[in-house]
């Protein structure tokens, strides 16, 4: 790709594999069957994007931001989303996730208030220090997700299982949860149940 900036455009099947990827600008763009791996974005920026059947994984990123980016049955693995966070702060870089199955990602000072997680695979992931107040996390696969310092207020966890929260540190009122999983909140309390 010569040019650096793209509008309205779709881009399938290309493939990046341990590469430095500099200076490229994607404005409402769409990735269908793309896979990047390994690779590092440097002052890049995709606003209002769509990803459909990617596999992004293992990513670094140097002063590249996102905002508003929609995946729909993506495979997103190694992400540190909170690092993609736009300089004004005025959008978070992921709008919507469909069918996803996320692993080993971080999620760190970003706020998700109605953020809707619903029946994605989230595992071996962290939330810190975000806003999940009135989120939906029904029915997602959580195994070995945590959750630290994060308001999760009216949050809803029905039917979510793995997860790990840690009560101490995160603002759990109002929160919806279903036995049997919601014994899991006891952990960080480090008690016994007989």
């Amino acid at each position: 790709m010569s040019e650096r900036y793209f509008e309205n455009r779709a881009f399938t099947a290309i493939r990046f594999t341990d590469e430095t990827i500099k200076y490229f600008e994607f404005i409402d763009c769409t990735f269908i069957d793309c896979t990047v791996e390994k690779c590092t974005l440097t002052k890049c920026r995709f606003s209002e994007c769509t990803f459909v059947n990617c596999h992004i994984t293992d990513l670094k990123f140097d002063g590249t931001e996102a905002n508003y980016l929609a995946f729909e049955n993506c495979i997103l693995s190694g992400v540190n989303w909170g690092l993609l966070t736009s300089s004004g702060g005025f959008s978070e870089p992921v709008n919507k996730l469909s069918g996803c199955n996320l692993k080993y990602n971080f999620f760190t000072d970003m706020n998700l208030k109605k953020f809707s997680f619903k029946g994605n695979d989230i595992t071996y992931t962290t939330f810190a220090d975000c806003n999940l107040s009135e989120s939906n996390f029904d029915g997602c696969n959580l195994t070995d997700t945590e959750f630290f310092r994060c308001d999760i207020q009216k949050a809803d966890f029905r039917k979510a299982t793995g997860y790990k929260i840690d009560v101490i540190t995160c603002n759990i009122k109002k929160a919806k949860f279903s036995a049997p999983e919601v014994y899991n909140l006891l952990a960080s309390l480090d008690i016994k149940i007989e």
